[in-house]
């Protein structure tokens, strides 16, 4: 079933995980692969919503993810924007959610020898502004 809202937060989420793997200014496939790795195995299942083709709207947030790389977007750009969203979307951000979204953020920061400074700076004002939510 064709659900916008979900296929919107799909994308947003897409786009904070870019945001969250690009934080240090370049992404590693293996960031890419864990990306896509937590929205197969975590995201899929939290409801069944598709797009207007019939496919799981949850994919939606791949697609984001590649566009933001190929649009040359900034993390900071990213953030914003899925900050912008949150804000304006509040009800979709249930206390399981925001875990779900930290634990994604920290599962693609952790993917490529660990975290370094600018994700650890982006997973905090990430937790931070979730708390604030």
């Amino acid at each position: 079933m064709a659900n916008s809202n979900w296929e919107n937060f799909y994308k947003h989420l897409g786009i904070l995980c870019y945001a969250v793997a690009s934080a240090d200014k370049k992404i590693t496939k293996a960031e890419t692969e864990r990306f896509v790795e937590v929205i197969e195995q975590h995201w899929k299942e939290l409801e069944d919503s598709t797009d207007e083709f019939g496919t799981d709207a949850v994919y939606a947030a791949e697609s984001v993810f590649d566009w933001q790389i190929e649009s040359f977007v900034t993390a900071e750009e990213a953030y914003n924007t899925f900050c912008q969203y949150a804000t304006e979307n509040k009800t979709m951000f249930t206390p399981a959610v925001k875990i779900k979204l930290l634990q994604t953020a920290e599962a693609i920061a952790s993917a490529f020898a660990g975290k370094n400074k600018s994700e650890v700076v982006m997973l905090s004002r990430l937790q931070e502004f979730l708390k604030k939510l």
